[in-house]
C-alpha cells in the first residue's frame, strides 16, 4: 500500500493542479473525463500487482497505467462510498465503504443485488459483505483498514473498532472495546489506524488517540480532541500525528508531545512546534497540499533541530 501521506498527496494531485508555488512538478489530471469512476478520491492504495486503485464517493476504480476499470453498485458494492482498500499478505483484497466491510474478488461475479459473505462457495461474488457476529447488528460503516503484523485484520468503523474473525468456517466482525465515550456518536469514530514496532494498535478518534496492547489492554493516551490521521511512525518511539489544530510528535512511551520537531520533506519544511508550514499557505487547498507533501521516509531518522 502507499503510505498514507502518499496517498494523499496523490489524491490531492487529482484535484488540485499547483500544490505550492516553492516547486512546479509535471502533474497530469485524472477524472471522470478520462474515466475515473467519480472525482472525489478518497484514498489510493497501490496493490502487489503494480495497480492502483481509487477509492471513492462514487465506487472503485482500479488503474493499470493507461485505462480505469471501474466498479459499483451496479457490480454488488453494498454503498457507492469506499473508504479504503486492504491487500491482505495472503492476497485477499477488503473494502471499506459505508455499507459495511466488503470482501472483495475482482474475477468474482458481479450482482446487482447485495451478497453477504458466505465463507467458501463454488461461485463467489465479486463483493460480499462481512456481517457483525450479533446476528441483530447491521453492518457499520467502514472507514479504515488495517492488516497486523500477526495477520489480524482490524476495521475501524464509525461505531468503533472491530476485528475480522472467522468461525466454522464463516467470516464475521467482532466488536472490541476500547472505552470510546458514549455521550454522542461521533466520539466512537476511528479515523485512523497504526500499529507500532512493538505490535501496540493506534487509534485515531474524534475523541482522543487511543492505545491497544499486545494483551489486548486498552486506554485512551491522547485526551486533546480532533486525532484525525497518524501520519507515519519516525522511528520505532515516536509517531507523527495530524489534528485539527496542526501537528502533534507523540512519544509512544511516555505518550507526551515532544517539542522542538523540525522536519524536512521534498517540498516543504514543517514546524511541528509551532505548527507552521515553509513556504506559508493561502487557501485551504494550499495548507494541506503543504501538509500532504510528506512521505514516511522523509521522516525517517530525523533528529530535533
Amino acid at each position: 500500500m502507499i503510505s498514507r501521506p502518499a496517498v494523499w498527496l496523490a489524491t490531492l494531485l487529482l484535484t488540485a493542479p499547483a500544490i505550492l508555488q516553492a516547486e512546479r512538478l509535471p502533474i497530469k489530471t485524472y477524472t471522470t473525463a478520462e474515466g475515473l469512476v467519480h472525482n472525489d478520491v478518497h484514498r489510493i492504495v497501490r496493490d502487489s500487482r503494480g495497480f492502483l486503485w481509487f477509492c471513492t464517493a462514487g465506487g472503485l476504480s482500479q488503474f493499470d497505467g493507461y485505462t480505469f476499470r471501474n466498479f459499483g453498485t451496479e457490480h454488488g458494492l453494498p454503498h457507492s462510498s469506499v473508504n479504503d482498500l486492504l491487500e491482505t499478505r495472503g492476497g485477499e483484497y477488503w473494502l471499506a465503504t459505508d455499507g459495511g466491510l466488503v470482501r472483495f474478488d475482482p474475477k468474482g461475479r458481479p450482482d446487482r443485488h447485495v451478497s453477504q459473505d458466505a465463507g467458501s462457495t463454488t461461485e463467489r461474488p465479486m463483493f460480499a459483505v462481512v456481517m457483525p457476529g450479533d446476528a441483530a447488528a447491521r453492518a457499520p460503516a467502514v472507514t479504515v483498514l488495517l492488516e497486523g503484523h500477526d495477520g489480524t485484520v482490524w476495521a475501524g468503523t464509525r461505531q468503533g473498532l472491530f476485528r475480522l474473525e472467522l468461525s466454522a468456517g464463516r467470516r464475521s466482525l467482532r466488536a472490541v472495546d476500547i472505552r470510546t465515550p458514549t455521550e454522542y456518536p461521533g466520539q466512537r469514530e476511528i479515523a485512523d489506524l497504526l500499529e507500532d514496532a512493538q505490535g501496540s494498535l493506534w487509534m485515531a478518534s474524534p475523541s482522543g488517540l487511543y492505545r491497544r496492547w499486545r494483551d489486548g489492554s486498552t486506554a485512551r493516551v491522547g485526551t486533546q480532541a480532533g486525532y484525525r490521521h497518524i501520519i507515519a511512525a519516525v522511528n520505532s518511539d515516536l509517531l507523527l500525528m495530524y489534528l485539527r489544530a496542526g501537528f502533534q510528535v507523540i512519544d509512544s512511551r511516555t505518550v507526551e508531545p515532544k517539542q522542538g520537531w523540525r522536519f524536512r520533506s521534498h517540498l516543504l519544511w514543517l514546524d511541528v512546534d509551532q505548527r507552521r508550514e515553509y513556504p506559508p499557505s493561502g487557501g485551504a487547498g494550499e495548507r494541506m497540499a503543504s501538509v500532504l507533501a510528506f512521505t514516511a521516509g522523509a521522516l525517517k531518522g530525523t533528529s530535533p533541530r
